[in-house]
Formats: structure tokens, C-alpha cells, sequence
């Protein structure tokens, strides 16, 4: 009996010992607890609760997809997630679509939340931001359900659509937030009222389709934004960037002193049919009455320059226009229908909207006036049949892939007056041989000539600085391209910059003579010694614009380089005379003439 008694008072004595020591639970008294690992950190789940926490030192796992986390299988209890202090990032997809209903607590350790980890919790109702959060990644925090939401000043950078289709009616951004916000609160149907501290940089994209605006409010001390009438401006109120398309107004006048409209001011306003744009605009950006219902547009103005692509798409204005070419002020803004074979723009003509006549197929030749300063993005993309196109004298801007894939285009050429292409400009213009460029433009720029069938000489002229990456990427032409000293950058990239058949050259103290002469690139080259005797403009090669420089010089005629007299003096009299202009033309065509011409200056 008394063995029995101390076997039992045994037996307690060590059920006691081991509750001692045991463990302690994160929820305290609940049994039912589960718990795991995701990168650097612990988690557990209390499923009474419904409150999942991390714990630790460190980043948590980033997940390819919610159903890889490691809680999966509890998503459907989760009701609030707690980020203790310690974890410093936020995986990826960690909490995507789960019903949390509650609250999400980010400790002040936390400075990075990943791509899409808490995307599609629209019931929650309480976030409580990270102080020292530095970056939101895409789409993090995309159908949030709170409605009141301020951001740390910590913010660094937050990533497109990191807010996409949010919940939140009031938005701030506090003052110190010296942060970029571009598209990260686009589709944020219910914001009504939003704060912008000095520092943060808000893109035309920023609230892009938040039709329920009401009001912006603006620090004083920013240096690029203001506000007026609750609409968003820049600092002087020459461009408006967002208008207040929740304000209930079916009429607006806007103030003459705007001279742009940036993308999307106005998309999906549900209320505006008709406008009063002003008389000094001169640019409308893209998408900026798209989705809108906008009805009448009354514009008397002569100085509008560009349209953006898709500026007033699926609006009833646009519905209502007849086929044809249609005109708003000095735009060329799109042609409706299937066009003619050719086309005449008429005088007076500033700019061709993006896209005009993107891929109207039947084009094959277009005639522009002297008045045209910009043709815009995809202006003529994708017109297969377009062969004939002269640029006028005084065009100032070729946007991006303006001739794209134009495959019946044979030659190009750009005046001077032209000061900037865009990138694709002349991409797949399969049948291009021969471009002449303007010696005022100081970048080729990306893609530019890819895919094309240059061939021959191509001198690049001496304002060029830079080339973009992939400039002359697979053209496909026999050609030999010369690059001028001036040139200091050819953008790098795992692609190629020239052509399979192409052959450069350059001078020997070239900036950029260690980036062609690596015979790992395995490009055809051919080293300039030095200057050349008729190398007027210092490319590398006499040419018939050397002579042409040396008449302009002596008619008094500007020319767009300070003449080097040793080099046009090819008579070498010691004077500049317009005999050496006829002695370079003799040259040229093989007739006698002095022989160190071409040749390098001893």
C-alpha cells in the first residue's frame, strides 16, 4: 500500500516537473496552436483567434503563389496577421487573397513589404503602417479595404500598382515622404480626398482612373505640385495633372494660362459632357478623357502641338465623329475608317497625334505641310505600303516608333531642324537602304534603326553624344557606319549595336574605341588616324556636305560647326575660297584635282 502511495506521489511529481519546463505557447493557454518556418523567421497561428504572427530576426520566404506558404491550409481562418519586431521584410504572396477582416500590424523593424503579400484583402478594416517601411513592392497592398490610410515619411519607393483597386476614400501622404508614386493608386475607385506633403513625386499616373476624387490638398512648401479648386496642378498651374472627376460637374472651363493636360485627368470622369479647353494648350497626354463621358469639346486655340495615344478613346465625342481625318485645333488627331492610298495634311498643321494612322495599310504616300513640328508615338506604325514621305524643314520631334515597321519604306531623310527621335523610331523598316540624319539631334536613340535594311555610308553626325543601346540591332545592310569624335557613350547591352554586316569607324582617341575595338564583339573595324584633308565636319569621310559647308561659309550662311579653315583649305593656298568647295566636288566625282585630299594632314 505504501509502495502504491509513493509511486503515485511520484507519478505527479514529474507530471508537474514537466509543465514546468515546458515550452510556453505564443496564445498562452491555447492547445490547438500551429507554427512553422518562413526564411529567417517563425510563425504561428492561433485558430481560436484567427491571428497569425511572425516572429524572429530577418526576411521572410517571398512564394511563388499564396498556395505554396507554408499556412495555406489555415488561409480561410486567418483574420488579422501581426509582423513582430525583428522580421524585416515581407515576403512575396505570403498573405494574397486570405479574408483577413481585421487588422494588419507591421512593426517599425519592417522596411520592405513584398510584391502582391497581402494583394486582395478587401474586408480588412485597420492597418498599422511600419515608421521606417522603405519600399513597397508591386501591387503589395492592391484591393485593401481600409479607408483611411496615411503613409510612413520613411517611404523610399513604392512600386506600380501597390495600391491598385484599394478601398481607401482618404489618402496621406505626409510631409518628408520624399518618395516616387507612379500608377500606385490607380483604379482607386472610392478616393475622395487626398494630403500631398512636400517631397513626394506624384507621375500623371499616380491617381490614373480614381473617378470619385473630390479633393487635393497640397503642402505650400512643395516645390513641383499645387492646387487649385481641389484639382492638382504643377507649381505654376500651366499643367493640370489631375481633375477632381468626383466633383459632380457636367461643364468645366478651364483656365487659360493651361497649357498641358497630363495623362488621365479626366478618365473615367462619370459626370463631365462638355468642356472649355483652354485657348494656350498646346499638349494633351494620353488617356486623359479616356472612359469619360465627355460630349462636346469647344477649343478655338492655334497652338496644340500633341495628342497622346488613346486622349479621349471610348468617350461619346469620339463615337460621334464622321470617317476621315479628323482635326481638333492644329492636331492631326486620328484618322477614322480605312484611309486613301494618299493623303495631304493641311497647312497650319503643328502636330499628328499618336497612333493617327497606325496600321492603315492602304497608305502609300503622305504629304506634310511646312507648319508640322511633332509627329507623334506610332504615328504611321505598321503602314506597309507607305513608301513616299518627305519631312519638312522646321519639324522639331519624331516620337517613338513613329515609322515602325513601315517595311515599303526605302530612304529617309531628316533635317536639320530635327532635335530629338524616339526610341523605335524607324524599327522594321525592312526596306530601308539609306537615312540621313540631323546634325542637331544629340542621341541615337534605342532600337532606332533596328531591324532595317540600311546599306553604305552612314555618318553620324558630330552633335551625337550617345547611342543607345541596340541602335542598328540585325539591320541587315552592307553598310559602314562613322562615328565622330564627340561621340563619348555607346549604351551597352547583351545585344549587339550594329548590324551582322557592318563595318565602323572611328578615330583612334575616340572615347569610345576601347568599346569597338574588343574583339570579343567581333565588329568590323576600321581606325580614322587623324584629320583628314576636306573633312570639313570632322566625321571621317569627305563628302559633298563638306563642300556644301565651305559655299554656306562664304555666302555668310550659319553652318552647324565652327569651320576648321586647315581642313576646307584643300587647295592649300592658305585661304578658305570657293574653289576648295569645287576642289572637293572634282574629288568626288574622280576628276584631277589635289591628291592629299581624303588623306590624312601630315
Amino acid at each position: 500500500m505504501i509502495k502504491r502511495f509513493f509511486t503515485i506521489v511520484l507519478c505527479l511529481i514529474l507530471i508537474l516537473a514537466a509543465s514546468a519546463f515546458a515550452a510556453p505557447s505564443v496564445f498562452g493557454e491555447t492547445a490547438g496552436a500551429v507554427s512553422g518556418v518562413s526564411g529567417d523567421c517563425q510563425w504561428s497561428f492561433n485558430p481560436d483567434s484567427g491571428e497569425l504572427r511572425v516572429f524572429g530576426k530577418g526576411r521572410m520566404a517571398d512564394y511563388e503563389a499564396m498556395s505554396y506558404t507554408p499556412w495555406y491550409e489555415y488561409r480561410k481562418r486567418i483574420s488579422s496577421v501581426v509582423i513582430e519586431n525583428g522580421v524585416t521584410y515581407v515576403g512575396e504572396e505570403c498573405f494574397a487573397n486570405c479574408p483577413i477582416n481585421k487588422y494588419i500590424e507591421l512593426a517599425d523593424t519592417v522596411t520592405e513589404v513584398g510584391s502582391m503579400a497581402f494583394s486582395g484583402n478587401d474586408a480588412i478594416t485597420e492597418i498599422k503602417m511600419s515608421q521606417n517601411l522603405e519600399a513597397i513592392d508591386y501591387s503589395a497592398f492592391s484591393e485593401l479595404g481600409v479607408k483611411e490610410l496615411t503613409l510612413p515619411k520613411s517611404l523610399k519607393a513604392v512600386s506600380v500598382d501597390a495600391f491598385l483597386n484599394a478601398s481607401i476614400e482618404s489618402l496621406t501622404i505626409p510631409d518628408g515622404c520624399e518618395c516616387v508614386f507612379d500608377s500606385s493608386f490607380e483604379k482607386c475607385s472610392l478616393l475622395k480626398n487626398v494630403y500631398i506633403g512636400n517631397g513626394a513625386v506624384i507621375s500623371d499616373s499616380t491617381f490614373a482612373y480614381c473617378k470619385s476624387l473630390k479633393k487635393f490638398t497640397v503642402s505650400s512648401d512643395h516645390s513641383d505640385l499645387s492646387a487649385g479648386n481641389g484639382h492638382l496642378f504643377n507649381k505654376d498651374k500651366t499643367k493640370l495633372i489631375m481633375y477632381c472627376n468626383g466633383n459632380g460637374a457636367t461643364t468645366s472651363t478651364l483656365s487659360s494660362a493651361i497649357t498641358e493636360l497630363g495623362d488621365y485627368a479626366f478618365s473615367s470622369n462619370p459626370t463631365l459632357t462638355s468642356i472649355t479647353l483652354s485657348k494656350n494648350l498646346q499638349k494633351i497626354g494620353s488617356n486623359t478623357f479616356y472612359g469619360s463621358k465627355i460630349e462636346c469639346i469647344n477649343f478655338t486655340g492655334q497652338s496644340l502641338k500633341q495628342i497622346g495615344a488613346e486622349a479621349f478613346d471610348y468617350t461619346p465625342w469620339l463615337r460621334s465623329q464622321p470617317e476621315g481625318l479628323l482635326y481638333l485645333g492644329t492636331v492631326a488627331y486620328r484618322y477614322i475608317g480605312e484611309s486613301p492610298e494618299t493623303i495631304t495634311l493641311k497647312e497650319g498643321t503643328l502636330g499628328i497625334g499618336d497612333n493617327c494612322f497606325k496600321k492603315q495599310t492602304a497608305l502609300k504616300s503622305v504629304t506634310l505641310p511646312s507648319s508640322l513640328l511633332h509627329i507623334g508615338r506610332y504615328a504611321f506604325s505598321e503602314c506597309e505600303s507607305l513608301s513616299d514621305v518627305i519631312l519638312p524643314d522646321g519639324l522639331n520631334t519624331i516620337d517613338e516608333a513613329a515609322f515602325n515597321k513601315c517595311t515599303s519604306l526605302s530612304s529617309l531623310y531628316i533635317p536639320d531642324s530635327v532635335t530629338a527621335l524616339g526610341e523605335r523610331f524607324l524599327y522594321g523598316c525592312s526596306k530601308l537602304k539609306s537615312v540621313r540624319l540631323s546634325e542637331n539631334i544629340t542621341e541615337l536613340p534605342r532600337w532606332g534603326f533596328a531591324f532595317t535594311g540600311l546599306e553604305g555610308d552612314i555618318l553620324i553626325p558630330k552633335s551625337v553624344t550617345k547611342i543607345g543601346w541596340a541602335a542598328f540591332h540585325c539591320a541587315n545592310g552592307t553598310m559602314t557606319v562613322t562615328i565622330p569624335n564627340p561621340l563619348t557613350e555607346i549604351e551597352d547591352s547583351d545585344l549587339s549595336c550594329f548590324g551582322w554586316h557592318t563595318t565602323v569607324r572611328a578615330y583612334k582617341d575616340s572615347p569610345v574605341y576601347d568599346y569597338l575595338f574588343n574583339p570579343m564583339r567581333g565588329i568590323p573595324f576600321i581606325p580614322i588616324e587623324g584629320d583628314i584633308l576636306g573633312d570639313v565636319d570632322s566625321n571621317g569621310v569627305v563628302m559633298i556636305v563638306d563642300a556644301t559647308y565651305i559655299q554656306r561659309h562664304i555666302a555668310g550662311i550659319p553652318i552647324p560647326y565652327t569651320l576648321n579653315e586647315t581642313l576646307a583649305d584643300t587647295d592649300e593656298d592658305s585661304t578658305v575660297t570657293v574653289m576648295d568647295a569645287t576642289y572637293i566636288q572634282r574629288w568626288l566625282a574622280s576628276l584631277p584635282t589635289n591628291d592629299n585630299i581624303g588623306k590624312p594632314l601630315s
